[in-house]
C-alpha cells in the first residue's frame, strides 16, 4: 500500500512546561520586534505564532506512529543499533568467522543496553505518573492502551453505500467525503413561514475583557488543535497581552460582523459509536475540529445570549444548575408516585433523526429573533456558518473539502445553546408543564395518564417539529406504560404503531414499566466492568502506586457503576450485587487493593449509659522514647482510663495523648501523667518548634457521650486545683472553664511562651487560677480548660495551594478578617500542599460539630471548587472522631438521597463513600471512632455481649444475677426484633412493592427498640449496685444510720425505675405492631404473633419486678404513683396483645 502523508504537528503540548512558556513568550516578543502587544490583524499575529512555535517547541517527525515500541531510545541506543545493522550488512557481505564475531559481540551489547535505557525510562515514566503532572498522562497511557485494543483507529477499509468493499485509499476518501457531505447538506423538507418577526435593533456593548478572561478560563488545555494550527493554551501562555489581543480582534468582528476566513474550516473526525458495523460509515458519529480561537469567540458570544434568552424549565441539557440526573430523577420519581398509586403513566420516549445535522438554519435565525436575540448577534451567528466547509480525516488520508450548509457544528461551544432555542421555540406551542414534558436537548419525554392522551400529545409534537424541518423517527421513538392493565395497547404514529418496550435507556440510565431498578443495576455493574477493562492495564501495573490506582479506580470505574444511582432507592439485594462487583474487581488478580472492612454493629450496653470524657493532653517531648512511654503507661495504669492515641513529633518535640474514661478516672489520669512527667522533663533543656508554656503544655477535658460541658469545666477545675497543691507549679484555665474574657483563648494564655513566663507571673492580670506566682523553671506552667470536640478534618482537591487557601478563607468563621467574615460557624481553616500525595487540602478544625456539622464543611468547599473549576478528590479526618457525627453525617445523605438505611454499620460505611475518608489511607472505624475504640476493651463480660449459651447458664448459675430482670428484658429485645424482621421480610417484596413506604416508617421503630431493650439486659443486673453500697455505709451513729437510710431508699428508687423503663419502652411498640400486623408479610403472620406474647411477657416481667421492690420504699407518693402506672401499662399491655392477636386471626 502507498505511503500516507501525515501532517507534522508542533509540538504545544511542551507549553504546560514553565521553562519553555517562558521561552515561547522571549522568542514571540523577539520575532514582533521587542513590543510586548502583538499586532491588530490576524493573519500576521497568527503566522507569526505558529513560526515561533515551530522554532522554540518543534514539530512532529510526521511519521505514522510504529507498532515497535522504541519510544525510550535514546542517542546511545540508536548508535549502538546502528552498528549492530552495519555489522549485520558485513558479516553478510562476508561470511567470516570474524566477521560474525563481531556481529554477536555488538548484538549482546545492544542487547545490554537496550535493556537499561528500557529500564531507566519506565523508571523514570512511573515516578512521573506519580505526580500531580503525570496524572493525566496516566489517563491518556490508560485510553490509548484501550484504543490500541480495539484497533479501531487502523480501520483502512470502508464498505461503500450498497455494502461493497472499498480497498483503494482513493475511493475510501471519496466514500468518507460522499457520506458525510450528504449528511451535513441533506435537509428536510419543511413549510415555508410566511409570518415574519420583528427583529431587534439596539446598541450592543463592546466586549470587555474580564468577559475575554472568563471564556479562556472555560477553555480546557490539551484538545486536539483545529487547522489553523494555534491551541489555547497559547493564550493562556501568553496572559494579559493575550487577553488584550484577543478583546481587540473580537470586538472587530463584532462590529464588522465578519471572522478570520481561516476560523470558516474545520476538520472532522468520525468516532466509531461502539456498535454496528465497523466498516460501515454509518456507524460513526462525526466530531469536528474547529480553530480554539473561534471556540473562544464562541464562548464569549453564548455568555452574552444566556444573559438574554430565557429556555424554559422542561429544558435540562446544557443548562445551568441542571444535569442528567435532575431529569433522570424526574421522570423516576413520576413513575414511583403512579405505581404506588396503582394508576397507569403512559410515557412516549421521542427521538429525533440527525437533530443537530438537520437544524435548517433559516429557523435557527427566525428562532433566535423570536427568543429576543438582538439583530447584532443574529448576523454574528449568521458569519459563524457562512461559508463553512470541512474536510474529513481518516485512517487514510485526508478528503478533499466540501461545504457545509445545513445543521449545526459538532463540536462547537454555542451549538448546544443554539440548538436550545430551537427546540424551545419550535415547542412552545405543544410542550406541557414539567414533568409531563423533558427535555434534554433532543431526547423528548413524553408523560400522560391516558394512552389516548398520550397519542394525542405525541402526533402534535410530531407535526410541531416536522412542519419546521426537524424529523421524528419512527423506529426509534418507543412507548412504555407504567403499571399496564390487561388490553392497553400501544400508541401510534401516523398510522404506524410505535415499539413497546417494558424498559428504556434514558440518559443513560434504564427505567422500567414495573418501577424496578434491576436491570439498571445489572447495566450499571456491567458498565463498571468496562470501565475497570478499559484502565486494567494501568490497575494490573505494579509499579504504579496504589494512589495512583485508587484515583484511577474511583473516577473510571466506580463513576460508571453508580452513575445515575443516586436517583434510586435500592435494595439490599441491589446494593449486594454492587459490593459484590467492586469485591470482585478490588480482587482481581494482579491488582489487589485494601478494601476498608466497616466495624459489625455494636451492642454498648454499660458503656453506651456511662458517661465519658475525653482528655487530650500535651506533654513537652517528642523525641525521647522512654519518657513518652512512661508517661503513656501512667496513664494506662489509672483504672477506667482507656489511651487510644499516643502522637508524637520529633520537629515540635511535643507529644499529644488522648484517652478516656468517666468525669473522676480521666482527671486521675491526668494527674498520674503529671507526676511522672515532672521528673522526666526538664524546660530549660528544652527546644521545639510548637508554642508551649510548660512540661505539661495543655490539657483539655472534653465531653464525648452523657457528659456536660458544665461536668467538664468542673474536671478541669479538680484537676488544676489538685496539680498545683501536689507539684506547687502555676495553672491557668481556659476555653469554657475561663474566669475571664482574656483567658478564653489559649494562644492569650500562653503569648511569649515559656520564656515569657519569668515576668509575665509578676504581673496581677496573669496571676494564675491555681496555685503559686512563682516562676518553676524545669516545670514553667499548665493550662487546662474545657472545649467541645475537635474535629480535624481536610478536604483534598486537584489544585495549588493557593486556591485551596482561598476556598479555606471564605468558609472559615475568620473569614479574611474584620468585615469579611467567613460562612461556617465554629470553623477555622487554612490551605496547604501534600508533596508526597500531589494534591492540595482545604485543612479545617470544627470547634463544635453541633453547630456546623462535618457534611456542612464537606458539601459547601466541593460548592466553591466546582466554581473554581476543581476536582475535590475525597478527605481526611486526622485523629478521632465522635459516633455522634459519624451518624449526624449519615443522617443527612439518607435524607437527601432518601436512602433507607437502619444498620449503624451501612451508615458509617455510607459516610465513608459519600466524604471519599479512605482517599488517602484506609479508614478504619474501630480505630478512628472513640466509642468503638472504647467498647473494645469494654464490652467483654457484659451480658449482651454473651452467646445465647452463655448467656442461658449465666442465668441458671447460683448468682442473683442475672435474674428475671435482665431476662425480661432480653425478650423484649427479641419481641421488637421479631417485628424488625417481619417489615424487613415484607420491605423490598416485589408483591408487597405499593407497601413499602409503610414498612420504611414501621421498622425503624423496632429496630431502635431492639437496641435500646439490649442496653437493659445489663442495666438490670447492676439496678441494685446502688442499694448494695448503701447497706455497707457504715451505721454506727444515728446521722449515719439516717444517712444509710436515705441511701438505701434512693437506692430502691433506682432499682425499681429500670424495670419501669422497660415497660415503658415497650409501651410504644404497640401502635406500631397493631399496623404492622395488618400490612406485614402474610408469611409471617405467627411471628407476629411471637412477638406480641414476647412485649407482653416483658411488660409483665418489668410489672413483678417493680411491685417486689415498692414494699420497701417508705415514701408513699412515690410507691403509689408507681403502682398506678405499672397496674396501667400491664392493662393496656393486655388489651394490646388481645388486639393484635384478634387482627392476625382474621388474616388468611
Amino acid at each position: 500500500r502507498s505511503k500516507i502523508e501525515i501532517e507534522k504537528k508542533t509540538k504545544w503540548w511542551k507549553l504546560k512546561k514553565e521553562e519553555c512558556c517562558e521561552e515561547f513568550r522571549q522568542k514571540l516578543r523577539q520575532a514582533l520586534g521587542g513590543q510586548v502587544v502583538l499586532p491588530d490583524d490576524w493573519e500576521t499575529t497568527a503566522e507569526v505564532i505558529r513560526e515561533t512555535g515551530r522554532k522554540v517547541l518543534g514539530v512532529s517527525s510526521g511519521r505514522r506512529k510504529e507498532d515497535k515500541e522504541t519510544w525510550w531510545w535514546n542517542e546511545e541506543v540508536q548508535d549502538s543499533v546502528q552498528r549492530k545493522r552495519l555489522a549485520k550488512k558485513k558479516w553478510d557481505m562476508d561470511r567470516t568467522e570474524e566477521n560474525r564475531q563481531e556481529y554477536k559481540e555488538l548484538q549482546r551489547r545492544v542487547k545490554r543496553e537496550v535493556s537499561k535505557a528500557k529500564q531507566k525510562a519506565y523508571d523514570e515514566l512511573y515516578t512521573r505518573l506519580d505526580t500531580r503532572e503525570g496524572e493525566k498522562d496516566l489517563y491518556r497511557l490508560a485510553r490509548q492502551r484501550d484504543r490500541d485494543g480495539k484497533d479501531v483507529q487502523q480501520v483502512r477499509v470502508i464498505k461503500d453505500r450498497d455494502g461493497r468493499m472499498l480497498t483503494s485509499e482513493e475511493s475510501v476518501q471519496r466514500r468518507w467525503k460522499e457520506y458525510f457531505e450528504e449528511l451535513m447538506n441533506e435537509e428536510n423538507e419543511r413549510e415555508k413561514r410566511v409570518e415574519g418577526v420583528n427583529s431587534v435593533e439596539q446598541k450592543v456593548d463592546k466586549i470587555r475583557k474580564d468577559e475575554v478572561r472568563k471564556a479562556l478560563k472555560r477553555m480546557k488545555s490539551g484538545k486536539a488543535v483545529g487547522p489553523d494550527d494555534i491551541p489555547v493554551e497559547v493564550w493562556k501562555c501568553l496572559g494579559e497581552a493575550a487577553v488584550e489581543f484577543l478583546t481587540s480582534l473580537f470586538n472587530r468582528v463584532l462590529e464588522s460582523e465578519r471572522m478570520p476566513e481561516e476560523w470558516r474550516r474545520s476538520v472532522l473526525v468520525p468516532i466509531f459509536k461502539n456498535k454496528g458495523d465497523v466498516q460501515s460509515c454509518s456507524n460513526y458519529r462525526g466530531i469536528k475540529l474547529m480553530s480554539h480561537t473561534m471556540k473562544l469567540w464562541e464562548r464569549v458570544v453564548e455568555a452574552r445570549l444566556r444573559k438574554v434568552v430565557e429556555i424554559c424549565e422542561q429544558q435540562y441539557g446544557f443548562m445551568p444548575r441542571k444535569s442528567t440526573t435532575d431529569a433522570i430523577f424526574a421522570l423516576r420519581i413520576l413513575m414511583e408516585k403512579y405505581r404506588d398509586g396503582q394508576r397507569e403513566l403512559h410515557c412516549v420516549f421521542v427521538d429525533l433523526e440527525k437533530a443537530y445535522d438537520r437544524v435548517p438554519r433559516e429557523e435557527l435565525w427566525y428562532c433566535m429573533r423570536k427568543s429576543g436575540v438582538a439583530e447584532k448577534y443574529v448576523r454574528v451567528v449568521q458569519d459563524m456558518y457562512e461559508r463553512s466547509r470541512t474536510v474529513v480525516r481518516c485512517a487514510v488520508g485526508q478528503t478533499e473539502e466540501f461545504k457545509v450548509e445545513v445543521g449545526l457544528h459538532q463540536g462547537s461551544a454555542l451549538s448546544p445553546f443554539l440548538f436550545a432555542i430551537v427546540m424551545d421555540q419550535l415547542s412552545e406551542e405543544v410542550r406541557q408543564e414539567s414533568p409531563w414534558t423533558m427535555m434534554f436537548a433532543d431526547d423528548i419525554v413524553i408523560c400522560s395518564e391516558s394512552r389516548e392522551q398520550v397519542e394525542e400529545n405525541l402526533e402534535r409534537w410530531r407535526f410541531a417539529l416536522e412542519r419546521r424541518g426537524m424529523k421524528v423517527s419512527g423506529s426509534k421513538t418507543e412507548y412504555m406504560c407504567v403499571n399496564e392493565r390487561e388490553g392497553s395497547g400501544t400508541v401510534r404514529l401516523q398510522g404506524e404503531e410505535v415499539k413497546k418496550v417494558q424498559e428504556f435507556k434514558d440518559l443513560g440510565s434504564t427505567v422500567q414499566s414495573n418501577g424496578e431498578c434491576g436491570k439498571e443495576v445489572k447495566k450499571r455493574v456491567q458498565a463498571g466492568w468496562n470501565g475497570w477493562r478499559k484502565v486494567s492495564g494501568v490497575l494490573c501495573e505494579r509499579k504504579i502506586s496504589a494512589r495512583i490506582k485508587g484515583k484511577v479506580y474511583r473516577t473510571v470505574v466506580r463513576a460508571a457503576m453508580l452513575y445515575g444511582l443516586e436517583t434510586v432507592s435500592l435494595r439490599k439485594r441491589q446494593e449486594s450485587e454492587l459490593e459484590v462487583a467492586e469485591l470482585k474487581m478490588l480482587r482481581e488478580k494482579p491488582y489487589r487493593t485494601s478494601v476498608c472492612v466497616c466495624v459489625s454493629e455494636r451492642l454498648r450496653p454499660s458503656a453506651a449509659m456511662a458517661k465519658l470524657v475525653e482528655c487530650v493532653p500535651n506533654f513537652s517531648e517528642g523525641r525521647d522514647k522512654e519518657v513518652i512511654k512512661t508517661i503513656a503507661d501512667a496513664i494506662s495504669a489509672t483504672e477506667g482510663c482507656s489511651v487510644l492515641d499516643v502522637d508524637p513529633g520529633a520537629s515540635t518535640n511535643r507529644t499529644v495523648y488522648t484517652f478516656v474514661g468517666s468525669p473522676q478516672a480521666v482527671v486521675e489520669g491526668a494527674l498520674n501523667a503529671a507526676r511522672a512527667a515532672f521528673t522526666l522533663i526538664d524546660m530549660t533543656k528544652h527546644k521545639g518548634e510548637h508554642p508551649r508554656s510548660g512540661a505539661m503544655d495543655v490539657c483539655p477535658f472534653i465531653p464525648v457521650q452523657n457528659t456536660s460541658m458544665e461536668e467538664c469545666v468542673m474536671c478541669a477545675n479538680e484537676f488544676g486545683r489538685r496539680l498545683a497543691e501536689m507539684l506547687q507549679v502555676p495553672v491557668y484555665l481556659y476555653g469554657e472553664a475561663a474566669r475571664s474574657e482574656s483567658r478564653l483563648s489559649l494562644p492569650s494564655i500562653r503569648a511569649g511562651e515559656y520564656e515569657a513566663l519569668p515576668e509575665k507571673l509578676k504581673k496581677s492580670e496573669w496571676t494564675p487560677d491555681f496555685g503559686p506566682a512563682a516562676f518553676v523553671p524545669s516545670w514553667g506552667a499548665t493550662v487546662t480548660g474545657a472545649r467541645k470536640f475537635l474535629i480535624a478534618y481536610n478536604v483534598n482537591l486537584l489544585s495549588t495551594k493557593e486556591q485551596a487557601h482561598r476556598i479555606a478563607l471564605d468558609i472559615r468563621e475568620q473569614g479574611r478578617g474584620k468585615g469579611q467574615p467567613g460562612l461556617l460557624k465554629k470553623v477555622q481553616g487554612m490551605g496547604w500542599y501534600l508533596d508526597e500525595e500531589s494534591l492540595a487540602q482545604v485543612s479545617t478544625n470544627i470547634l463544635d460539630f453541633e453547630v456546623t456539622p462535618l457534611h456542612t464543611v464537606y458539601e459547601e468547599i466541593c460548592r466553591d471548587a466546582r466554581e473554581l473549576n476543581l476536582s475535590v478528590v475525597g478527605s481526611q479526618i486526622v485523629g478521632l472522631i465522635p459516633l455522634k457525627a459519624v451518624l449526624d453525617c449519615a443522617e443527612f445523605y439518607i435524607q437527601k438521597e432518601k436512602l433507607f438505611i437502619l444498620e449503624e454499620e451501612h451508615k458509617v460505611r455510607l459516610v465513608i463513600s459519600k466524604l471519599g475518608l479512605d482517599s488517602l489511607g484506609p479508614f478504619d472505624p474501630k480505630e478512628r471512632i472513640i466509642e468503638y475504640m472504647v467498647e473494645a476493651n469494654q464490652i467483654e463480660g457484659q451480658l449482651a455481649s454473651l452467646s445465647l449459651r452463655q448467656f442461658v447458664q449465666s442465668v441458671g448459675a447460683r448468682t442473683p444475677a442475672p435474674g428475671g430482670g435482665s431476662v425480661s428484658a432480653a425478650i423484649a429485645a427479641m419481641g421488637a426484633a421479631l417485628g424488625c424482621m417481619v417489615g424487613q421480610m415484607t420491605y423490598g417484596k416485589k408483591q408487597f412493592e405499593a407497601l413499602d413506604g409503610v414498612m420504611r416508617r414501621l421498622i425503624p421503630p423496632f429496630h431502635r427498640a431492639m437496641n435500646e431493650l439490649l442496653l437493659t439486659v445489663d442495666a438490670d443486673s447492676t439496678a441494685f449496685n446502688s442499694y448494695m453500697a448503701a447497706l455497707k455505709m457504715p451505721k454506727n451513729t444515728a446521722e449515719q444510720i439516717e444517712r444509710r437510710q436515705e441511701a438505701m431508699q434512693e437506692g430502691l428508687k433506682k432499682a425499681v425505675s429500670v424495670p419501669m423503663s422497660l415497660a415503658e419502652r415497650v409501651t410504644l411498640l404497640w401502635s406500631p405492631l397493631k399496623e404492622l400486623v395488618m400490612y406485614g408479610n402474610l408469611a409471617c403472620k405467627s411471628d407476629v404473633q411471637v412477638a406480641a406474647k414476647a412485649l407482653e411477657m416483658a411488660v409483665f416481667g418489668a410489672y413483678y419486678n417493680v411491685t417486689i421492690n415498692l414494699k420497701d420504699i417508705t415514701d408513699e407518693a412515690f410507691r403509689s404513683a408507681m403502682e398506678e402506672r405499672a397496674s396501667a401499662l400491664i392493662k393496656q399491655a393486655t388489651e394490646s396483645v388481645k388486639e393484635v392477636l384478634d387482627a392476625a386471626n382474621k388474616r388468611q
